[in-house]
């Protein structure tokens, strides 16, 4: 009984067979926004960490290689924001 109530509700908001629901395009926003921001504050946390211990623009020695690492993941965490986004427009 209740099956049959559910698969109505369901065949009643379906708008077409190859949309996707708008819960998707929610859910896709919300996770290319957790990863833009979480982007934004690595680098700018692994900038600032940098300046503040002098690894960073200290000419006597290397930087570390945790800082590239850093970085590398703080622009990986950027471009699949923006891949994210990017499915999202394709959702629609």
């Amino acid at each position: 009984m209740t099956v049959d109530v559910i698969i109505l509700v369901i065949g009643r908001n379906a708008k077409k067979e190859g949309e996707m629901p708008d819960i998707f395009k929610a859910l896709a926003t919300i996770m290319a926004w957790i990863l833009w921001i979480s982007g934004l504050v690595m680098g700018f946390s692994t900038l600032t960490m940098g300046i503040i211990s002098g690894d960073l623009y200290n000419p006597a020695k290397a930087p570390p290689m945790a800082y590239p690492a850093l970085f590398a993941v703080a622009g990986f965490y950027a471009i699949l924001a923006v891949v994210v986004m990017r499915l999202r427009q394709k959702m629609e």
